[in-house]
């Protein structure tokens, strides 16, 4: 499962990871309180979730990973807010701007597999690919939520 407020982006995360065999979409919301109740009932292997995605009065990184491991996507750059976003219950993170689509069917791989990812950015940007989104404030980090099929 996919979580990202943008249906726009969610749907272009899910077509991404649609090219592995091995994994299995399962949903895509940009609400943080029926990403928890998917989580609950479907208990995905891994969970892709953007950070701008709210629920209400919960740490929504701690309670989803209650359930299944996290992937961070953000659009922060900073060493501090990396730091800070890798001491939350995540299992990877990927910065916008600094990855291409199989990046992210590698990293849901290798934390399925019981793996970390961490991809560290290049000295700029990769032209055309999967670019921070203009409405993504710098700092913050972009949360999506997805399953491996192997282990559901």
């Amino acid at each position: 499962m996919v979580v990202h407020p943008d249906p726009h982006d969610g749907a272009a995360i899910r077509a991404a990871l649609g090219t592995s065999r091995r994994l299995r979409v399962l949903g895509v919301t940009g609400d943080g309180d029926e990403a928890l109740a998917l989580a609950r009932r479907l208990r995905p292997t891994v969970s892709l979730l953007d950070d701008r995605v709210l629920t209400s009065g919960t740490d929504l990184v701690a309670a989803l990973a209650r359930w299944t491991l996290v992937i961070a996507l953000t659009g922060a750059t900073e060493r501090g807010a990396i730091v800070t976003l890798l001491q939350a219950p995540v299992q990877g993170c990927l910065t916008y701007g600094y990855i291409e689509p199989p990046d992210l069917v590698r990293a849901v791989h290798a934390v399925a597999d019981g793996l970390g990812w961490l991809s560290p950015p290049p000295r700029r940007p990769l032209p055309g690919r999967c670019a921070r989104p203009p409405h993504c404030p710098r700092g913050r980090t972009t949360r999506h939520r997805t399953s491996s099929s192997h282990s559901e």
